[in-house]
């Protein structure tokens, strides 16, 4: 299976890899996000925008985490949601958290804790950001 992303044009003017992905609110309402692929990242985040789109009042989070990276320290909760991607044949893959739900306004991350389930391709040159599973593969030719 195949999921596809795509290079975005960030507020700053950089273009960068994102994937897509929705999670399932109690109520049936699916909450769909953009994620920054971020192979450097231990582990995914949610932005403080989707976290608060998805009804989680952070204020009221007695128990915070703090998680370190490039841009300093920053406080997280635990949120104990599923990322659900489409595939590009209209099925869906489905990867359980809990994830790290920011408390800061920045930008949803995938990290190696969702993308080491599949073999990642980031080619700018390509135009192509994938995820590939199952019998997908990819190989190098010169």
């Amino acid at each position: 299976m195949v999921i596809g992303g795509e290079w975005v044009r960030d507020d700053d003017n950089v273009v960068r890899p994102y994937l897509w992905a929705h999670t399932i609110q109690p109520d049936g309402q699916a909450v769909r996000e953009g994620f920054l692929v971020d192979s450097g990242a231990d582990c995914s985040q949610f932005s403080y925008r989707f976290v608060a789109r998805l009804g989680i009042d952070l204020t009221s989070v007695q128990t915070r985490h703090a998680v370190v990276g490039v841009g300093g320290q920053s406080q997280v909760i635990l949120i104990d949601k599923r990322l659900v991607f489409e595939t590009t044949d209209g099925g869906t893959i489905t990867v359980n958290g809990p994830f790290f739900g920011s408390t800061e306004p920045d930008v949803s991350i995938l990290g190696r804790d969702v993308l080491g389930n599949f073999d990642v391709i980031i080619s700018r040159r390509r135009n192509e950001v994938l995820l590939l599973v199952g019998n997908h593969a990819y190989a190098i030719t010169g």
